[in-house]
């Protein structure tokens, strides 16, 4: 038997526990289309693209949590895509959560604490300043390691491409990470002496940046640095309320 929850009981409990309201964020974070009152099935996707929604609705998906939501900076007007978007949720009403930097930033959901982990880094501390919060963490590795072999663990683990900047130490000890795009952090990761700074997205402007600063840099695309969060809520979420939920897997390979 399939149990059923109160969409208000979601929210509220993913308003809490993100701290949602915690960051100023270009994303408007939070539910941000209101559907079916009662849940029983949730998908989880990076994007609210058309396919993940049509990929919800034919998996019977009530609700759709993602990092990346359809509203950004403030309410838009409902043309294009956003249109679209908005009239395909309401039209089957699916509730739409969106959470980007609170999900990036959590200690425990975080894409970047997760990411933290994988790479087995100790003595962890936030990293990545965003309008005065830390969105990512950075520490030791375990043991120093050369930075190809680092290079080779990062690409098993997150079954992703990987583009490398070699410009610092042969053998590293100490990485910065931020998922997504992250390269803003860039600057931050040279003045505190990292030796790997970890991020998703590539950016030519950060090539010479992290050749004169001398760093190693791994960038490890944006989808698959930012889909180990999302995962991690949604077991969260299945164990807490006792519902389906699974993940739906779109990657672009960027």
């Amino acid at each position: 038997m399939i149990n059923l929850a109160q969409l208000k009981q979601i929210v509220d409990f993913l308003d809490n526990e993100l701290n949602t309201a915690s960051i100023k964020d270009r994303s408007i974070n939070g539910l941000q289309v209101d559907g079916s009152q009662e849940v029983r099935r949730i998908g989880f996707a990076v994007d609210a693209s058309m396919e993940a929604l049509n990929r919800a609705r034919d998996a019977y998906c009530d609700m759709l949590i993602v990092h990346h939501g359809i509203i950004w900076d403030r309410p838009d007007t409902l043309t294009g895509n956003l249109y679209k978007r908005a009239k395909f949720l309401i039209q089957n009403n699916i509730s739409l959560y969106a959470s980007h930097l609170p999900l990036d930033k959590h200690e425990i959901y975080g894409n970047n604490a997760h990411l933290a982990r994988l790479l087995n880094l100790r003595n962890l501390r936030g990293f990545g300043d965003y309008n005065g919060n830390p969105v990512g963490f950075a520490g030791e590795l375990g043991r120093e390691m050369e930075f190809e072999e680092l290079i080779r663990e990062a690409k098993e683990k997150l079954n992703t491409k990987i583009t490398a900047l070699p410009f610092g130490k042969r053998t590293v000890g100490t990485v910065a990470v931020v998922s997504g795009n992250g390269n803003a952090c860039l600057k931050e990761a040279i003045a505190k002496g990292f030796d790997v700074f970890f991020t998703g997205e590539t950016s030519h402007t950060s090539f010479h940046e992290a050749k004169d600063g001398a760093i190693n840099v791994i960038f490890a695309g944006h989808y698959a640095t930012e889909t180990l969060g999302l995962k991690a809520l949604a077991a969260e979420l299945k164990q807490k309320f006792e519902l389906e939920a699974g993940f739906i897997d779109i990657p672009t390979g960027l």
